[in-house]
């Protein structure tokens, strides 16, 4: 009998999702078709029946080379896909603009490959049932999304990024806020978020449910990729939900920021690790704050490699769950420091905790590290 991984599985899975959420209008008088060069969105001439609006579709599908489509007002159509050719990329430059899509949004679809860049203004793909789609790479197509400025919102995220096609997450903000987005990065990829010096990227998980980061290598997630790169992850909320079922690292090779808060809650199926890869990755921080706010996962360090003054602070009733516990693991790292302060807030470590200590052998770990425990605030150390 025949076995499959769970990367396997999960890939499948995800297909499955995105071919039962996906549906294609037919060719009708709802349908506007983009003439494939540059040119303002609003402009009649570019399109074969005039200006789509809601509820219109536009569609994105005649370019053969790379062209960039301006908004100079705002816009509603009920759907919109792009299925560019070859290596051809559709930039989007909404500059104060609001591009409003009421259904789904899809990069790569029918069976053809689709490459948008967002620089500006905001995309909100978004609805009054909270049930928009978002979707980078349909089931037989293959999608890609760079975001580099401006803001994205979405109801929902679907992206197999490395898997059938590439999220590429460098600069501006990405909004998820009604739960049920799922990033699939496939089996021995890494999600790099914050990629290019000089530039900061946000990513705010909102409004409720499940957002679920799949794949099968060991640093799943790493927010702060490259030096000078800043990345920033926010959870919150009560009902809001992330899970990675792999690693995260808070500052990789640039600075990273986690905040889970007002009762949202994290599941990590590895480590949590601050400062990932050398003296370029410092001041990095995770926050877990307000009542029910949870982080519950493996281990969790501060100061990897030469990666210095990172902090970590529970606060007011938020909670940590960890196997173990380093704070300054690394004898170059230095002045490392974790915060548990206010009345239910709680650290708990199963396993052991060490401060100043190097985890990879017997020497001494990073100097100046430490551990604030204040205004009725919790460390729990061995409960297993």
């Amino acid at each position: 009998m025949k076995t499959h991984t769970k990367t396997q599985l999960a890939r499948w899975s995800f297909l499955a999702l995105v071919a039962a959420a996906v549906s294609f209008p037919s060719a009708s008088a709802q349908d506007s078709y983009w003439d494939g060069s540059s040119g303002d969105f609003t402009n009649q001439t570019k399109w074969n029946a005039g200006v789509p609006f809601a509820p219109m579709n536009a569609w994105f599908t005649n370019g053969a080379a790379s062209h960039t489509v301006s908004w100079s007002t705002n816009a509603t159509t009920a759907n919109a896909y792009v299925a560019t050719k070859g290596t051809a990329v559709l930039s989007e430059q909404m500059s104060s603009s609001i591009w409003w899509i009421t259904n789904q949004y899809v990069i790569g679809s029918g069976g053809l490959t689709g490459k948008v860049t967002h620089g500006s203004g905001a995309l909100v793909v978004t609805n009054a049932a909270g049930a928009a789609l978002f979707i980078v790479g349909d089931t037989g197509s293959q999608g890609t999304l760079t975001l580099t400025g401006g803001l994205i919102v979405a109801d929902r995220l679907l992206a197999a990024s490395n898997v059938t096609s590439t999220l590429t997450l460098n600069g501006g903000e990405l909004v998820t806020r009604g739960g049920g987005s799922l990033v699939n990065v496939g089996s021995g990829n890494r999600f790099m978020v914050g990629n290019t010096s000089g530039q900061t990227f946000t990513w705010r998980m909102e409004g409720g449910g499940t957002n679920l980061l799949l794949g099968g290598s060991t640093y799943l997630l790493q927010l702060g990729q490259n030096a000078g790169a800043y990345a920033r992850l926010i959870v919150s909320g009560a009902g809001t939900v992330f899970t990675n079922v792999g690693n995260t690292a808070v500052g990789y090779g640039g600075r990273g920021f986690l905040m889970i808060s007002n009762g949202a809650q994290a599941f990590a199926g590895g480590a949590l690790r601050l400062a990932g890869n050398g003296a370029s990755s410092t001041n990095n921080e995770v926050i877990v704050t307000g009542a029910n706010s949870k982080w519950i996962g493996g281990v969790l360090t501060l100061g990897m490699t030469a990666g210095s003054s990172n902090v970590v602070s529970v606060l007011d009733g938020g909670e940590i769950q960890s196997s173990s516990g380093a704070v300054g693991a690394h004898s170059g790292s230095t002045n490392n420091t974790m915060i548990v302060s206010g009345a239910n807030s709680a650290w708990t470590i199963s396993g052991d905790l060490s401060l100043g200590g190097n985890q990879d052998s017997a020497s001494d770990g990073g100097v100046n590290s430490l551990l604030l425990i204040a205004n009725g605030g919790q460390v729990t150390v061995g409960t297993k």
